[in-house]
């Protein structure tokens, strides 16, 4: 699957600094600076004996059942539950928002105020 040059709407995101060194994302809301750091998964190698290594790949994987009126549906509507292979991006028609020059767009994110 491909993938997407840039990622509409994070303009309330401005201005920002990416220190891929780091590991970080540093910038401001309501004058503060805010950084976010990646977070780092701990090593989780264990020295496990052989007879621990037959036990965990001899297990068989357990068949789970589907209800009937799932596969019909699935089925019968096919292309609609079907895996995508690309992402959709040529398109005939390219739609766009208009905005007023005016308008400035908020620097916060609605999710929060949930």
């Amino acid at each position: 699957m491909g993938g997407c040059d840039m990622i509409i709407g994070g303009d309330w995101f401005s201005p920002i600094e990416f220190d891929f060194d780091k590991m970080r994302i540093t910038t401001s809301q309501n004058g503060k600076k805010l950084t976010m750091k990646a977070i780092t998964e701990q090593s989780g190698l264990r020295l496990i004996s052989s007879k621990a290594t037959i036990s965990i790949t001899t297990k068989p994987i357990l068949e789970t059942e589907t209800d009937n009126n799932i596969t019909e549906s699935l089925g019968e509507f096919e292309e609609v539950f079907s895996q995508p292979k690309e992402l959709f991006l040529d398109r005939n028609i390219q739609h766009k928002i208009t905005v007023k020059p005016s308008m400035i767009p908020k620097k916060y994110a609605p999710y929060r105020y949930l």
